[in-house]
Order: C-alpha cells, then sequence, then structure tokens
C-alpha cells in the first residue's frame, strides 16, 4: 500500500532520467518494425508483424521468479515498468532493423517457439511466455 504513494515521485524520477513512457516507446517501436518489415518480401512481412505483437504480450510483474521487490523499491512493479530505460529502447530497436528478413523462418531466429524481438522483450520488461499456448 505504500508503494502507490510512492509511485508518482519515482515516475518523475524517471522521466528526469530521461527514460521514455511506455507508450511512447511502443509507437517507437512499431515504427521500426513496420520500416523494417516493408524493406522485406510479402512472404516475410506477417513474421515481423507477429513478433511486434508477441513481444510486448505479457507483463513481467506477474511472471514466476520476476526479481521486482515492491517493498525494498517503495514502487509498485507496474510503475517501475511504466518507462523504458532510452539505451534499452535504441538498442531494441537496432536488433529490428538489423534483423534479416528471413530471420523467423529459417534465420537465428526460427528455433524460437514465440517470434519475438528478444532484446526488445527485455526493454519493456515483458514476458511473452505467459500467454504461450
Amino acid at each position: 500500500m505504500i508503494q502507490c504513494t510512492f509511485n508518482a515521485a519515482w515516475e518523475e524520477i524517471d522521466k528526469l532520467k530521461g527514460k521514455v513512457d511506455k507508450d511512447e516507446a511502443k509507437s517507437q517501436l512499431l515504427n521500426a518494425v513496420n520500416m523494417k518489415s516493408s524493406t522485406c518480401n510479402s512472404y516475410f512481412q506477417p513474421d515481423f508483424n507477429l513478433a511486434y505483437t508477441k513481444t510486448l504480450t505479457g507483463n513481467a510483474c506477474y511472471s514466476v521468479g520476476n526479481e521486482f521487490n515492491e517493498k525494498k523499491e517503495m514502487r509498485t512493479c507496474e510503475s517501475a515498468y511504466k518507462f523504458v530505460d532510452k539505451k534499452n529502447l535504441d538498442n531494441c530497436i537496432e536488433e529490428v532493423y538489423t534483423l534479416p528478413c528471413n530471420a523467423f523462418r529459417n534465420g537465428v531466429y526460427a528455433s524460437m517457439k514465440i517470434p519475438v524481438f528478444p532484446t526488445c522483450v527485455s526493454a519493456f520488461h515483458t514476458d511473452p511466455s505467459l500467454n504461450y499456448l
């Protein structure tokens, strides 16, 4: 309960640290995915859209073994992950741009059970496996 009191203060601190609001970060990621997939053959374009959707699925706050300690941090997990670190977002977008068009079919990421951008999963603190059947 006390964590909720400090959420607003922590969010202001995150803004001052130059972190990007999660909605803005999602928009930047979507723009990168659209730009990258437009350079690929139409056969591979759905792979990037699916990876985008799956990457942002699930909330790490509810994953098994989540290391976030609300009492120690004096804020809720949701508040802590409301912003994305700018450097992590830049790495995420770089991953999207540098992936080969066939990466999810017969490339490096083809062996993944869920098509995601791993660097972006880490940046956004999502857990796609929560919704994987």
